[in-house]
């Protein structure tokens, strides 16, 4: 397994809305969701990340696992203290979702 990555990420949208975090795809960054902000960031509060070895994220000795990147969404979630958000990812960031859901529901 590798090591814990600390991951760059950003807010956008309201304040005090409910939490999206949005999941990038692989070879992608955070910015891959710029097109959706507008919409959604009416109604949402949007918590956008790199993956390890993504954008502006650390790039530590791999391989990584899926697992890998899950725990790194935990350790930044609880880096936030936020114990629960909504998820959307696509493609690698989809599988990432579905490791948090099978695993920290």
């Amino acid at each position: 397994m590798a090591g814990p990555a600390e991951l760059s990420f950003q807010w956008d949208g309201l304040e005090d809305g409910p939490i999206l975090m949005l999941s990038h795809a692989l070879g992608t960054a955070r910015a891959m969701w710029d097109p959706q902000v507008e919409r959604v960031s009416s109604r949402r509060r949007l918590l956008r990340f790199d993956h390890r070895g993504h954008g502006a994220s650390p790039i530590p000795p791999g391989p990584y696992r899926i697992e890998d990147l899950g725990r790194d969404c935990l350790r930044l979630l609880d880096g936030l203290q936020l114990d629960r958000v909504a998820f959307c990812g696509l493609s690698l960031g989809g599988m990432v979702g579905m490791w948090l859901g099978a695993n920290a529901p």
